[in-house]
């Protein structure tokens, strides 16, 4: 009789246990699915651009000097350094932001229009850039969210067919240049870390220019009051476009 209760006892016991482990089961199932969602949050330009403060340009794939030999008597040499963005007001559909640098030691700033790209599922991840500072305000390329951490933002961009497309709405896939061209930012002069600085070294396989150098940091507090100077506009459309 003490064998039967041992073995009643013995199957309530697992009973009991084998319910306990579904029950463990389905709780951290839930955990993970929460954790997918929560730890690892969707790529999200809008609130990017929502945040206050600037974000500098550290490094990317595209020259940052060129030079101008059009309507001068010799070629004129440009520098870009010190390059940063700046949110002037976003909203659900776009967000006007500067692009100020340092351009031969004259602070120029740029305007740009952002119109966010609509998503299947999730929040927005792309953005056709207008340059309004210029005569032709047609989106000229895409710029893609590809990596973000606190301290650390990487675009992808890709220019726009300038014989394609007549506005935001015409421009497609289609259009696009099959070339990807990559900006990394910081955030408060911290330099990237190593998971940002990967994703760029894997994703951006070409030659890395740096604007970016120490000095900036002391021009961040003089922008507030030096005087913008203006150049030559068909110098900052050549400009932009390099």
């Amino acid at each position: 009789e003490n064998i039967f209760v041992t073995m009643r006892l013995l199957a309530i016991f697992l009973a009991f246990f084998i319910v306990l482990l579904f029950c463990q089961a389905a709780k951290e199932k839930k955990i993970s699915k929460k954790q997918g969602t929560r730890g690892k949050p969707a790529l999200n330009i809008r609130k990017l651009f929502n945040e206050t403060h600037r974000l500098w340009l550290y490094q990317q794939t595209e020259p940052i000097v060129f030079t101008f030999d059009e309507w001068t008597e010799a070629p004129v040499e440009f520098v870009q350094k010190c390059i940063f963005i700046e949110t002037i007001n976003v909203s659900k559909t776009e967000v006007h932001y500067w692009k100020k640098m340092d351009v031969n030691g004259d602070l120029v700033k740029i305007h740009l229009l952002g119109e966010f790209i609509t998503e299947k599922k999730g929040p927005p991840k792309s953005m056709n850039v207008s340059d309004l500072s210029g005569n032709d305000t047609t989106p000229f390329e895409r710029v893609t969210l590809g990596y973000r951490d606190k301290n650390c933002t990487v675009f992808l961009l890709h220019s726009y067919d300038e014989e394609k497309g007549e506005d935001t709405k015409t421009k497609t896939t289609s259009d696009i240049s099959s070339r990807t061209h990559c900006e990394m930012y910081i955030r408060k002069h911290r330099l990237p870390g190593e998971k940002c600085q990967t994703f760029y070294e894997t994703r951006c396989l070409q030659d890395t220019y740096k604007p970016y150098e120490n000095s900036c940091a002391d021009m961040a507090k003089k922008e507030v009051s030096k005087k913008v100077k203006k150049i030559n506009k068909r110098c900052l459309e050549h400009y932009v476009e390099v």
